[in-house]
């Protein structure tokens, strides 16, 4: 029996607004001007005296970016933080992986997306991500093979 995937496919690609970074870092930019936050970020990033700190404040900073919506920046600084720390909570990992998909730095986000699938195949947030990003991507096969099996 064939079904007509067109309506989900659409649900998909179009996006996840329940993913939308959180308002805190927005209220600290508005509050006190971002150049001055980011430049205290820097110094912290600087002067951790740990990779497990530094990771925390390149994640950080990389929410106060995709909280004024700047994700290209945002998805540089969730990318550092990843590369010094695999174990942020699933959620944070997911939700950076989105920023950095809306960053345009496509291969970073599937790689989060399916690192974040090898652990936990039923994560359907993370297919249903990896299926839009691979779609941006051009990899309409790969998408629809991700489609496929959050259809089930």
């Amino acid at each position: 029996m064939k079904i007509s995937i067109f309506p989900v496919i659409a649900v998909i690609l179009i996006g996840n607004a329940g993913l939308c970074p959180a308002a805190a870092p927005q209220e600290i930019f508005q509050r006190d001007g971002s150049e001055a936050t980011i430049e205290s970020y820097r110094k912290a990033i600087d002067a951790a005296k740990d990779n497990e700190e530094r990771a925390q404040s390149y994640k950080k900073l990389g929410d106060l970016y995709a909280a004024r919506g700047d994700f290209k920046n945002a998805a540089d600084e969730y990318i550092r933080a990843l590369s010094l720390k695999k174990n942020f909570p699933e959620k944070e990992r997911l939700r950076m992986a989105v920023s950095i998909s809306w960053g345009d730095r496509l291969g970073e986000a599937i790689a989060e997306f399916q690192a974040l699938l090898n652990e936990d195949p039923n994560n359907t947030e993370a297919r249903t991500d990896l299926a839009r990003t691979l779609s941006w991507a051009g990899r309409y096969d790969e998408s629809l093979d991700e489609i496929d099996t959050v259809l089930g």
